[in-house]
């Protein structure tokens, strides 16, 4: 498909499609959606297509639903850490949870991207 192939009915079907065949969620769709406008929008820049076929489609915001630990909580996912008795990949798991708790990186940044091994001693994370 090329960037001129695409219309407001193809954008409306791709919405469809993601939330029906995909099983998206709202914030899921609103980041194809928004990835897509974008490479859109540069190739127009560019001056390789012309028109808008985002112009009359709005996507609702999505307020995101934080939830917090509790101190207790915490407490306990850092003992069961420390005591090394889960299998290894759980406790890869937990490291990574911890490690965006102290540091309010999201999990999913953390944990999918870097394999770095996270200990005592102080490590430059590459960008």
């Amino acid at each position: 498909m090329r960037l001129n192939d695409i219309t407001e009915t193809f954008v409306i079907e791709l919405i469809r499609w993601c939330k029906t065949s995909r099983k998206n969620k709202a914030s899921s769709v609103q980041a194809t959606v928004k990835l897509l406008k974008q490479y859109f929008y540069m190739a127009k820049k560019e001056r390789l297509v012309s028109g808008n076929p985002f112009e009359n489609i709005r996507l609702r915001a999505n307020i995101a639903v934080r939830e917090y630990l509790s101190p207790d909580e915490l407490q306990i996912c850092i003992k069961l850490y420390r005591s090394r008795t889960l299998p290894e990949p759980l406790q890869n798991v937990l490291r990574y949870f911890l490690f965006s708790c102290f540091t309010g990186l999201r999990y999913g940044d953390v944990a999918v991207p870097c394999r770095l091994p996270l200990n005592s001693r102080p490590r430059l994370l590459p960008i």
